[in-house]
């Protein structure tokens, strides 16, 4: 991803035990393509991003590829992020048959009509990775729990074959907060030579990934947040992050909890600030995301008169 912009690229293979040649590669784009990418030589080529009634990314060689043969890379750009959706792959039909819908031959009495739809009659179906718009109103929550779901169908549909990595994943994408830094990585050192991580997981999920992470605010260094005693049963609270940060806290042996959000580092350099007043002269505790990161004693000074 660039931005909010995908670009996907697919190389097929023809096996050589393929009853057909590959006549045509179809991409159903719920996220309409800026772009369809002619490939080399472009003379060999067809591609449209419509198909009757759809939007597609859709490759046809003049060439047909033979068996044992693969195509070069084929590419689209589409403003979107990867998702998992439907693609065709059309196979060469036999001289017994229309090749096109503009053919005049007459197909047997057992075979579709002319006007049939080749998607639905001459193509097989499958699943790989495509690209959606971008879900409205979303949040980072939403756009993991999403993430999540597609590493359940990775897994479903067995383009991860570890279960316990998928487990592991899974993990990663529940914790709080969520760990997409070591997700990324548990999928790349799954995505080698015969590793559990096929290509379409290892893309799917990480490009997913990368998006959030792009979207996320920096993370929090909770060294550049200070507790200090001012007087009485005041304390000061300093912020040097570039982001506000939600912070909890308690007295050592005593009931009084709070809570307070500090502004973030001020464009001027000055941290931000916020305090804490107590009930009892007692030593406080601050958290972050419920790990403790600061204790500061009463110091027992007066105040000056206000």
């Amino acid at each position: 991803m660039a931005g909010d912009t995908s670009t996907i690229s697919y190389v097929l293979a023809n096996d050589l035990a393929s009853q057909e040649q590959l006549a045509a590669f179809t991409v159903n784009a719920r996220a309409v393509p800026l772009v369809v990418f002619t490939p080399t030589p472009p003379d060999a080529w067809v591609v449209a991003s419509t198909y009757r009634d759809r939007t597609v990314a859709q490759w046809v060689p003049l060439d047909l590829i033979p068996q044992g043969g693969q195509t070069p890379v084929l590419t689209f750009r589409a403003v979107g992020i990867a998702s998992i959706d439907t693609v065709w792959y059309r196979g060469h039909r036999l001289p017994s048959t229309f090749e096109d819908d503009s053919s005049t031959v007459v197909p047997p009495s057992n075979e579709p009509p002319q006007d049939a739809d080749p998607l639905a009659v001459y193509s097989v179906p499958s699943l790989s990775v495509a690209v959606e718009p971008i879900p409205g109103g979303s949040t980072l929550a939403t756009l993991t729990a999403r993430l999540d779901s597609l590493r359940g169908q990775s897994c479903a549909l067995a383009w991860i074959t570890n279960t316990s990595l998928c487990t592991t994943l899974h993990g990663y994408l529940i914790a709080q907060p969520t760990n997409l830094t070591q997700f990324n990585a548990d999928l790349a050192a799954g995505h080698t030579t015969g590793g559990p991580v096929g290509d379409n997981a290892y893309w799917l999920l990480k490009a997913n990934a990368d998006y959030i992470i792009s979207i996320s605010p920096p993370p929090v260094n909770t060294s550049l947040i200070t507790l200090t005693y001012v007087c009485g049963n005041k304390f000061k609270v300093r912020n040097a992050n570039p982001v506000a940060v939600p912070l909890t806290w308690n007295l050592i042996n005593h009931t009084q909890t709070g809570a307070l959000t500090v502004p973030a580092i001020s464009a001027g350099g000055e941290p931000g600030s916020g305090f804490i007043i107590t009930q009892e002269k007692r030593t406080v505790r601050l958290y972050y995301t419920g790990q403790l990161i600061r204790t500061t004693p009463n110091g027992s000074a007066a105040c000056p008169p206000s």
